[in-house]
């Protein structure tokens, strides 16, 4: 979690210090999540698994063109690989901080 404190942006999504400042947040358990936080965060979680089991069909079917259309803009194979992953990355980090968000004490 960033504060107004911080001087930066955080660095480059691999970088895990974001990921680890909130594991460490939630782990304290204090303060706790409010309840009505803890719903709130529940009842995005579950739009954002709605959203994406409706729309993986279309991203897969679009992918070829999405591709071609980030080569023709100048990025690399590779590079639109890489800005995959780095998406994968993120999103898997938001869903394990939601997860735990969810399973914890709520006050």
């Amino acid at each position: 979690l960033e504060t107004e404190e911080d001087d930066e942006a955080p660095a480059a999504p691999s970088a895990p210090g974001c990921q680890d400042n909130a594991d460490g947040f939630i782990a304290t358990g204090e303060p706790a999540v409010p309840c009505c936080t803890q719903d709130a965060l529940d009842s995005i979680s579950e739009s954002i698994y709605e959203l994406i089991a409706d729309y993986s069909n279309i991203a897969t079917s679009i992918e070829a063109d999405l591709k071609a259309a980030v080569e023709a803009s100048g990025v690399s194979t590779e590079e639109y690989e890489a800005m995959k992953e780095v998406a994968a990355e993120q999103l898997g980090c938001i869903e394990e901080t939601y997860d735990t968000l969810s399973e914890s004490d709520c006050a």
